[in-house]
């Protein structure tokens, strides 16, 4: 018997250890926090802009995993613009320390973000949405999440 509950807590353990983070916030999930990691620490030709630039020549349906990345390249974009996320990783915010706040000069480029962003929101055109409706609440709070980056990349505070 004690074998056996050893064996079951080690397992417990290991299935602890592999699973995901996933939660309704912008940096509450593998692929956001691997993205943050990646621009702070990672190669810095990769540009924030890049997950935007995929969406938008990519034509079409936005799958999780880029989904994610566009939350997180908009929280650094409404950083620049002085509004930034609560829950703003604090290696990120370092990061942002050194970086051109120049970006929000580019109203173009600003509402082709906006729209991105909101384009999420959509099941039809966004796997992270499809996720979550799944559950009525779970999708209500992460609508929420992303709706508020929307409005502090208009220039809008909470």
């Amino acid at each position: 018997m004690t074998k056996f509950l050893i064996t079951l807590a080690l397992c417990l353990i290991a299935a602890t250890a592999t699973a995901g983070a996933w939660g309704t916030g912008v940096f509450e999930n593998d692929d956001a926090l691997d993205f943050v990691l990646e621009l702070t620490e990672g190669d810095p030709a990769e540009p924030v802009s890049s997950p935007f630039r995929f969406a938008w020549h990519g034509g079409g349906y936005i799958d999780a995993y880029l989904g994610a990345r566009i939350l997180v390249a908009a929280e650094v974009y409404a950083a620049m613009l002085g509004n930034p996320s609560d829950d703003l990783p604090i290696e990120l915010k370092a990061w942002l320390e050194g970086k051109t706040k120049s970006w929000g000069n580019d109203i173009k480029g600003r509402e082709d973000t906006i729209s991105t962003v909101k384009s999420l929101l959509d099941p039809e055109k966004s796997e992270l949405a499809e996720l979550w409706s799944e559950s009525p609440d779970d999708f209500a709070r992460w609508s929420e999440t992303v709706k508020d980056v929307a409005r502090r990349l208009k220039g809008s505070s909470r």
